[in-house]
C-alpha cells in the first residue's frame, strides 16, 4: 500500500512539474514575441504572402480557360486558399480565402454540373459569414450561398439566407440584391411583427439550437433532399422543329452526351436528369416518327436518374435545351439539319463516352452541343437609334464605332474566311436587346458575337476585354452589365437569370473559349500597331443581349471610348481594321478547333 501511496505522489508530482513547464514555455514565448515583434510581423506577413502567392495562381488559372475542364486544376487552386483557412484561421486573410474558395467552387459548379460542388461553394460562403460578420464580405457570402441553394431547388433555404443577410446587415451592399431575391422567391421583408419578434426571441436564447450552432460554426446545414418528379411529357412536331417539354417539381441538374450511328443503330441523344424520378402515368416510350426523331424513350435509368434518348433520322440537326420558370419545366428542341438535301445529320460525330478516355475527363455538357463547321456567325453591333451608348470627350458615338467595326468585321469573316455572317442592325436603327438573340435563335446561328465600346468615369481606364454570359461577383463587370442592361424595358430577374443556367451551361465552356481566343487574337494584333495596348482579359458578366442565345456568346468590349487616346484611335479606320481583323481570326480559330474535334475517332 505504501508502494502504491508513493507511486501516486511520484505521478502527482510529475504531472504537476509537466504543467508547469508548458506554461513557463508559452510564457517564454510570449516575452521573445513581445520583446521581437519583428517575428510576429513576419508571421502574419507569411499569411500574407501565401495569399497572394494562391491568388497568383487564380489568376493564371483564369487567363487560360482550356484548363477548365480538368477538375484536378480547380482543385489545385482551391487547395492553396484552404491551406491559409486552416493555417491562418484568425487572419484576414481568412477571409478573402473564404470568398474565393466559394466563387471557384461556384464557377466549377457551372461547367460540372454537380450538385456536390454547389454544396461546397454554400459551404464556404456560409463560413465566411460566420467567420468574417464584421466584415464588407459576410452579407456577400449570405447572398452567393443563397443562389446556390436556388439552383439546388432549395427555395426554402434560400429565403433563409437571405432573410438572415438582411437582418444581420442593414446597410450591406448586398441588402438591394438580397431583398430583391427574397421578393422573387415569395419571401417578405420587411417581416411582419410577429415573425420579427419571434426571431429576434430565438437570436437572444441562451440554448442555441442545433441549425444555430452549424451556422456559427460554419458547417454547411443540409437543406431538403426532395427528389425532382418528372409529372408530365408533352411532344409537339412542326415542320421546322421536335419538341420534348417536360413539367417538373422543381429543377434539378441535367448532363447529356450522344452515341454514333453504328450497325444500322439510329445516332442516339441521351439527357440525365440526376435526383429524378417518373411520376406513375408519364409514358416510357413516344413514337414521333418526323422528319427528325424516330422515337423518344424515357426510363430510370438509375435509381436516381431519369434517363431521355432520343433516336434521331438523318434530318437531325441542331438542339438546345430551355426551361420554364411556372410550372418548372425543361425543354429539348430538335432543329432541321441546315444544308438541304443532306443525307446525314449535319452534327459531326461524337464519340460514345464509355470508351472515349478523354469524355470520362471530361463532363459531357462542357463538349459543345455538336462538333460541326461554323457557318453562321450573327454579329450585334451594340446600341442605335435613340440609344447612343457612351460617348467620348470629342463627342463620338459608341453605336456609330461599333457599327462600322461589325460591317468591317462581317466583310473579313465572309472574305477570308468564307463564314456567312448577319448582321443585327445594317444602320442606325433601335433595336430591343431581346430582339437581337432571337435573330440569331431564328437563323439556328452557330455564334453570336455583340461588339460594343466600354467607358468609365475615369478616363485613364484603357484595354480590351471581352466576356461571357454568367453572374458576376466583380463589382466592375456588375456595373458595366448594369451600363449595357439600361436599354432593356423588362428587367431580368435575379432568379430567372440563376435558374436559366440548365439552358445556358449547354455552351458556356463553348462561350469561354470563343471568348479567350477573340481576346488573344485581338490584343495581339492591337499590340502590333500600339504597343501601349491594355489586356483586360477574358471576363464574365450577366449582359442581357447574351441571356437567351441557344449557341456560344460573347460581348467584345473594344477599347474605351471614354478614354481620349483611345477614342481617338477608334475614329479611326487603320484601328478599326485592325481590332476587325483580330476579331476575325479568332472566331476563325474557333471555328478550326471545332472541325478538328469533329475529327476525332
Amino acid at each position: 500500500m505504501d508502494e502504491i501511496e508513493n507511486a501516486d505522489k511520484k505521478g502527482g508530482s510529475s504531472l504537476l512539474l509537466m504543467k508547469y513547464t508548458r506554461m513557463t514555455g508559452w510564457l517564454l514565448i510570449l516575452i521573445w514575441l513581445l520583446a521581437n515583434p519583428f517575428s510576429l510581423k513576419m508571421a502574419w506577413a507569411g499569411a500574407d504572402q501565401e495569399y497572394e502567392t494562391a491568388k497568383a495562381a487564380l489568376t493564371r488559372f483564369e487567363k487560360h480557360p482550356n484548363l477548365h475542364k480538368y477538375r484536378d486544376k480547380w482543385f489545385s487552386v482551391i487547395s492553396r486558399f484552404e491551406r491559409i483557412v486552416k493555417r491562418h484561421p484568425n487572419h484576414r486573410r481568412t477571409c478573402d480565402s473564404l470568398y474565393n474558395i466559394g466563387n471557384l467552387y461556384m464557377d466549377l459548379s457551372l461547367i460540372s454540373y454537380a450538385d456536390k460542388d454547389r454544396r461546397a461553394a454554400i459551404q464556404a460562403f456560409e463560413k465566411l459569414s460566420a467567420r468574417c460578420g464584421d466584415t464588407r464580405l459576410a452579407d456577400d457570402g449570405l447572398y452567393w450561398a443563397a443562389t446556390m441553394s436556388v439552383k439546388l431547388g432549395e427555395k426554402n433555404r434560400a429565403k433563409e439566407l437571405l432573410t438572415r443577410a438582411l437582418e444581420r446587415f442593414p446597410k450591406g451592399d448586398m441588402h438591394a440584391k438580397s431583398k430583391k431575391l427574397l421578393l422573387e422567391l415569395g419571401g417578405q421583408w420587411p417581416l411582419p411583427h410577429k415573425e420579427m419578434t419571434k426571431r429576434t426571441a430565438k437570436a437572444n436564447s441562451p440554448h442555441p439550437t442545433e441549425a444555430d450552432l452549424a451556422s456559427s460554426s460554419g458547417k454547411l446545414i443540409q437543406p431538403s433532399s426532395d427528389v425532382v418528379r418528372v409529372k408530365t411529357v408533352q411532344v409537339k412536331t412542326t415542320t421546322e422543329s421536335t419538341q420534348l417539354k417536360m413539367v417538373l417539381s422543381r429543377f434539378g441538374s441535367m448532363s447529356y452526351g450522344s452515341i454514333p450511328a453504328t450497325n444500322g443503330s439510329p445516332r442516339r441523344v441521351y439527357f440525365d436528369f440526376s435526383e429524378t424520378k417518373l411520376d406513375p402515368g408519364v409514358p416510357t416510350e413516344v413514337a414521333v416518327d418526323d422528319a427528325r426523331i424516330a422515337r423518344v424513350r424515357l426510363g430510370q435509368y438509375q435509381d436516381n436518374v431519369v434517363r431521355i434518348v432520343f433516336e434521331t433520322t438523318p434530318g437531325a440537326g441542331k438542339f438546345h435545351f430551355t426551361n420554364g420558370m411556372s410550372p418548372p419545366s425543361a425543354t429539348i428542341t430538335f432543329n432541321n439539319v441546315e444544308i438541304k438535301g443532306a443525307t446525314a445529320p449535319v452534327d459531326a460525330r461524337q464519340t460514345d463516352s464509355s470508351s472515349d478516355p478523354i469524355a470520362n475527363l471530361i463532363p459531357s455538357q462542357t463538349r459543345s452541343t455538336s462538333s460541326r463547321d461554323v457557318k453562321l456567325v450573327v454579329i450585334d453591333p451594340g446600341h442605335g437609334g435613340d440609344d447612343d451608348g457612351a460617348r467620348g470627350a470629342s463627342g463620338t458615338r459608341e453605336k456609330d464605332i461599333v457599327l462600322k467595326l461589325s460591317k468591317r468585321l462581317k466583310r473579313i469573316l465572309e472574305k477570308e474566311y468564307g463564314i456567312q455572317v448577319v448582321l443585327t442592325r445594317k444602320d442606325d436603327t433601335y433595336l430591343p436587346l431581346f430582339d437581337r438573340t432571337d435573330i440569331a435563335n431564328e437563323r439556328n446561328a452557330d455564334l453570336f458575337v455583340s461588339i460594343h465600346c466600354n467607358a468609365n468615369r475615369k478616363r485613364k481606364h484603357r484595354g480590351i476585354e471581352t466576356f461571357y454570359l454568367n453572374n458576376s461577383t466583380d463589382r466592375y463587370s456588375e456595373r458595366l452589365a448594369t451600363r449595357e442592361n439600361q436599354q432593356l424595358g423588362k428587367q431580368v430577374s435575379d432568379l430567372e437569370f440563376i435558374l436559366s443556367d440548365l439552358s445556358m451551361n449547354v455552351n458556356v465552356a463553348d462561350s469561354i473559349m470563343l471568348a479567350d481566343l477573340i481576346q488573344k487574337s485581338m490584343v495581339k494584333r492591337a499590340t502590333r500597331l500600339y504597343k501601349d495596348t491594355v489586356d483586360r482579359g477574358v471576363r464574365r458578366a450577366l449582359f442581357h443581349v447574351l441571356l437567351y442565345a441557344r449557341m456560344p456568346a460573347v460581348l467584345v468590349e473594344a477599347s474605351f471610348i471614354s478614354n481620349p487616346t483611345e477614342e481617338k484611335r477608334l475614329r479611326s479606320e487603320k484601328y478599326q481594321e485592325t481590332l476587325a481583323k483580330g476579331i476575325a481570326a479568332g472566331i476563325a480559330r474557333y471555328a478550326d478547333k471545332q472541325k478538328k474535334l469533329a475529327r476525332q475517332p
